[in-house]
C-alpha cells in the first residue's frame, strides 16, 4: 500500500509540476521544426545534414529541458537554483559543440543508400543501391599548373584525368574534366594552356557550374625523374581550402591513389570498406586508362590535338599510344572519334565493340561513356535515350545524363520531353542547375509566367547574381510584344558589358522581330567584331548568314558563308566544317545555293565517304522541303533508309516530313492535320511553323482562319516577312487590297534588295506587279 502511495505521489507531483504536458509540447515543437527543415532541405537544395544537426541538439537538451520543467512547471514565481545556473548554460554549450561537431555535415556519410529497380537500355531490369542525396559530390577540376619543361605539359590533363576518373569510381562523386573547360577558359580570356590562371577565375567557372568543389594542381618534373605535385581542394562556395597535399614520387600515375584516398576519407569520415563496397570499386589510377607513361601522353597530346583540330597531327600520336596499348578503352574510343569523323563509322563502331568488350572491369560510368558513344555512332538513338534514362535513375544526383537528354531534345525540338527531363532534375537535387534550361523550354512553348518564375527561383539562390542582367527577361518581352520594354533592359545591360556580343547579337534578333532589318544587320556586324572565341564568332556568323538568306542578298549569303567556312575549317578542320552546315541547308535553299550544297556533297564523298549517305539524305532532302522540290523529295521520302536516318535521330519528325508529301499532293486539310499532330507531339510553340500553317489554310480555302493566325502572330513579330508576304496574299484572297498593299510594304521593305536566285524572289516579283497594278 506504501508503494502504490508513493507512486502514486511521483506521478502526481510530476503531473503537478506539468512535466508530462511540456514534454509533449517539446517533441510536438521538435517534430514541427524537423517536418520544415527537411521541407526546406528539399526545396531550396540546402544541406540535408540540418536536419541532423536540429535532431542531436534536441535530444542533448532534453535534460536540461526535464530540469527546467521540474523545477519550474508550477504555476507561480520561484526561484533559480545555484546548480541550474550551472548545468543548464554546461548543457547547451555541450548541445551546440556536438550538434556542430559530430552531426553528419557537408562532407559526413548521413543517410543510407536507397535501393531501386531499373530497366537498363538492353531491357533488362535489375536492383541497384543508389547513394543518397546528400552524400553527393561534385567536383570541377581544372588544368594543372607546369613549373617545369614544356615537354611535360601533357600531364597538366593527363593528371586531372586521372583524379577525375579515380574519383568517379564511388557513385557518390561526379567530376567535370580539365579538358572540357576549354570554352569557359577562353571566354574568361585565358587560353587552356595558360600557366598563369588565377584561383578567382577557377571559382567564378565552378560557381557557374554549381559544384561542391575545385581541383586545382601544380607539378614539376625533376632531373632525377621524379614529380613534385600539390594538388588543393577548394570548396566553391567559399573558396575556403578544403584539402592539400604535396607528394613527390617517382610514380606519375601511381601518386594519384594517394591523393583520393585521403580525400575520400575526408569527405566520408573513414568510413569502412564494407560500407561503401557497393558504391565504390578500387582500382588503380593506372588501370582507369593506362600503367604505360609513353602511351598515356601520347593518347593525351592526341586528344589535345584534335580538340585544337589538328587532326592529321593528332592521329600520329593516337597510333603511337595504339602500338603500345592496342586494347586501352580510352584510346579505342578516340580512335572511334577519329574514325567516325574521318567518314568511317562502321570502323568507329567496330573500335567501341571493342573498347565495350575490354572496359568490363572498367568503373560504371566510363562504360557509359563507351556506349554513348557506340549508340550514336551506330545512329541507334532509341538506346542513346535509353542509356541517359538508366544513367539518371542509377546517378539521380550526377547532372551529366540529364544534361545530355535535355540537350538532345531541345536539338530535336522536342520541348515537352525536355521539359520532363529537367523537372525530373528538379526533383533530385539539380534545381539551380537546371532553372535557367527550364526558363529558356517555357519560354519556346510561350508559358512565360513560368519562366519568369524559374528565373526568379534561380536569383533567390543566388543573391550575388544581377537578376536586371539575366538574358532570358529581354526575350521574354520581345516574345510578348513589348519591344520598348525588352529594348530597354538590352541597352541597360549593355551600358555594363558594352562587349558582350551576346547581348548585342540578341538585341538584333530583337531589331529583326521588331522589322527593322537595317538595325539587325548593323548589330550583327558589331557582334561579330566583339566575339573573341571560335565558337562565339561562328554563331553570329550563323545568324548573318539567316539574314541575308531570309532577305534574298544572295551574294552577301555566300560571301558570309565563306566566311564563315574558313573559320569553322581553322578551329576544328574541313570535315567538321562541312558537316556544321547540315543544319544551315534551310539557308542555302531560301539562297538558291543548289550547285554549293551539290558541291558540299561531292567533297563529303570524297573525303569521308562513309559519312557520305547521311550527308546526302540530310542536305538534299531538306533542300528539296524548302524549294519545294517534289521530284528530289519523293526519291528521298520513298527511300527507306534516308528516312529512317532523319525519324531516329529527330523523333516526331515523320509528321512534318508527312505534312510536305500532303503539300506536295496538294491535300493541304491533311498538311495542316501533320503540321499541328507535329507541334502537339514536341509540345512546342507553334511560332516558327505558323508561315507554314497560313499559307496551308489559305490553299485549303479558308482564308479567314489564316488572317486570324497571321493577325495574332504579327502582334509579336511585326518584322516577320514571310508572315507579312502570307498576310498579302491573304487580304488579296479577300479582296482586302488596301490591306494588302499596307502589308506588303513591310515586304518590299525587306526584299528590295533581293536577287533572282532568291526562292522567293518570283512570287515576290509577281504580287509587286499585281498591287502596282491596282
Amino acid at each position: 500500500m506504501t508503494n502504490q502511495s508513493a507512486d502514486k505521489s511521483f506521478f502526481q507531483n510530476l503531473w503537478d509540476r506539468r512535466v508530462p504536458q511540456y514534454f509533449a509540447t517539446y517533441l510536438g515543437i521538435a517534430w514541427a521544426v524537423t517536418q520544415a527543415l527537411d521541407f526546406a532541405s528539399k526545396r531550396y537544395d540546402l544541406p540535408s545534414s540540418i536536419v541532423d544537426k536540429f535532431l542531436l541538439f534536441a535530444i542533448i537538451m532534453l535534460p536540461a529541458f526535464l530540469i527546467f520543467t521540474y523545477n519550474h512547471g508550477r504555476p507561480g514565481k520561484d526561484k533559480w537554483l545555484s546548480y541550474e545556473k550551472v548545468l543548464i548554460p554546461l548543457n547547451l554549450l555541450l548541445a551546440i559543440g556536438l550538434a556542430t561537431i559530430v552531426s553528419p555535415g557537408n562532407y559526413v556519410k548521413a543517410s543510407t543508400p536507397s535501393e531501386i529497380e531499373v530497366t537498363n537500355e538492353e531491357g533488362e531490369t535489375i536492383k541497384r543501391l543508389i547513394p543518397s542525396v546528400n552524400q553527393t559530390k561534385s567536383f570541377s577540376i581544372f588544368p594543372f599548373k607546369n613549373k617545369g619543361k614544356e615537354d611535360d605539359a601533357w600531364l597538366k590533363f593527363a593528371l586531372p584525368n586521372l583524379f577525375e576518373k579515380d574519383l568517379e569510381q564511388d557513385m557518390r562523386i561526379w567530376c567535370l574534366s580539365a579538358i572540357s573547360y576549354k570554352y569557359e577558359l577562353e571566354k574568361s580570356n585565358h587560353s587552356i594552356d595558360d600557366n598563369n590562371i588565377q584561383l578567382k577565375t577557377f571559382l567564378k567557372i565552378a560557381k557557374d557550374d554549381i559544384t561542391n568543389f575545385l581541383v586545382t594542381g601544380e607539378y614539376e618534373v625533376l632531373d632525377d625523374g621524379q614529380i613534385d605535385l600539390t594538388i588543393q581542394v577548394h570548396e566553391t562556395a567559399t573558396g575556403e581550402l578544403f584539402y592539400e597535399k604535396n607528394i613527390v614520387t617517382e610514380d606519375k600515375i601511381g601518386v594519384i591513389d594517394v591523393f583520393t584516398k585521403e580525400l575520400y576519407e575526408l569527405l566520408y569520415l573513414k568510413e569502412s570498406n564494407e560500407s561503401s563496397s557497393e558504391l565504390r570499386t578500387d582500382l588503380p589510377a593506372g588501370n582507369l586508362i593506362s600503367e604505360n607513361e609513353t602511351a598515356l601522353k601520347n593518347y593525351t597530346e592526341a586528344n589535345l590535338l584534335f580538340r585544337n583540330g589538328k587532326y592529321d597531327e593528332g592521329k600520329i600520336k593516337l597510333n603511337k599510344a595504339l602500338e603500345l596499348e592496342p586494347n586501352v578503352p580510352s584510346f579505342l574510343s578516340l580512335q572511334a572519334t577519329s574514325d567516325y569523323n574521318s567518314g568511317f563509322p562502321d570502323k568507329a563502331v567496330e573500335k567501341l565493340e571493342l573498347a565495350i568488350r575490354n572496359a568490363e572491369d572498367l568503373p560504371e560510368r566510363q562504360k557509359f561513356r563507351l556506349k554513348q558513344n557506340y549508340y550514336t555512332y551506330g545512329s541507334e538513338f532509341d538506346k542513346y535515350l535509353k542509356l541517359g534514362e538508366y544513367w539518371r535513375q542509377l546517378y539521380p544526383r550526377d547532372y551529366t545524363p540529364y544534361s545530355e537528354l535535355i540537350n538532345y531534345y531541345k536539338l530535336t525540338r522536342n520541348m515537352g520531353q525536355a521539359r520532363e527531363v529537367a523537372l525530373s532534375a528538379v526533383v533530385n537535387g539539380h534545381g539551380a542547375r537546371v532553372l535557367k534550361d527550364l526558363a529558356e523550354i517555357a519560354i519556346n512553348r510561350k508559358e512565360y509566367d513560368d519562366a519568369e518564375k524559374y528565373i526568379e527561383e534561380y536569383y533567390r539562390l543566388f543573391p550575388d547574381k544581377k537578376k536586371e542582367e539575366d538574358k532570358l527577361l529581354p526575350i521574354i518581352y520581345r516574345n510578348q510584344g513589348q519591344f520598348d520594354k525588352s529594348i530597354s533592359l538590352y541597352e541597360s545591360m549593355l551600358l555594363n558589358n558594352p562587349s558582350n556580343h551576346e547581348l548585342i547579337s540578341e538585341l538584333g534578333d530583337l531589331y529583326s522581330y521588331k522589322g527593322d532589318k537595317e538595325m539587325a544587320l548593323k548589330t550583327y556586324e558589331k557582334a561579330i567584331k566583339k566575339a573573341t572565341v571560335a565558337q562565339d564568332s561562328l554563331i553570329m556568323y550563323f545568324k548573318l548568314m539567316g539574314h541575308y538568306a531570309s532577305s534574298g542578298q544572295v551574294k552577301e549569303f555566300v560571301k558570309v558563308r565563306n566566311d564563315q567556312m574558313d573559320l569553322s575549317q581553322r578551329n576544328g578542320g574541313r570535315v567538321s566544317a562541312l558537316f556544321s552546315q547540315m543544319g544551315l541547308i534551310g539557308f542555302y535553299a531560301l539562297a538558291g545555293q543548289k550547285d554549293l550544297v551539290e558541291e558540299m556533297n561531292q567533297e563529303v564523298a570524297q573525303l569521308v565517304p562513309g559519312n557520305a549517305a547521311i550527308f546526302d539524305c540530310v542536305s538534299r532532302y531538306l533542300y528539296a522541303l524548302i524549294q519545294d522540290d517534289r521530284e528530289t523529295f519523293n526519291k528521298y521520302n520513298s527511300d527507306e533508309s534516308c528516312r529512317q536516318i532523319i525519324i531516329t535521330s529527330t523523333p516526331h519528325f515523320n509528321y512534318l516530313m508527312d505534312s510536305f508529301e500532303a503539300k506536295f499532293e496538294k491535300d493541304y486539310s491533311a498538311q495542316i492535320k501533320h503540321l499541328n499532330t507535329y507541334i502537339d507531339s514536341t509540345q512546342q510553340a507553334s511560332d516558327d511553323y505558323s508561315s507554314m500553317l497560313v499559307e496551308a489554310y489559305r490553299l485549303n480555302g479558308e482564308a479567314k482562319k489564316a488572317l486570324e493566325i497571321c493577325q495574332e502572330m504579327l502582334k509579336l513579330r511585326p518584322g516577320e516577312t514571310q508572315l507579312n508576304f502570307e498576310l498579302t496574299k491573304t487580304h488579296m484572297d479577300l479582296g482586302h487590297m488596301e490591306e494588302a498593299k499596307k502589308a506588303f510594304e513591310v515586304v518590299q521593305d525587306h526584299w528590295s534588295k533581293s536577287e533572282p536566285e532568291f526562292i522567293l524572289y518570283d512570287k515576290f516579283k509577281e504580287v509587286e506587279k499585281q498591287l502596282s497594278a491596282i
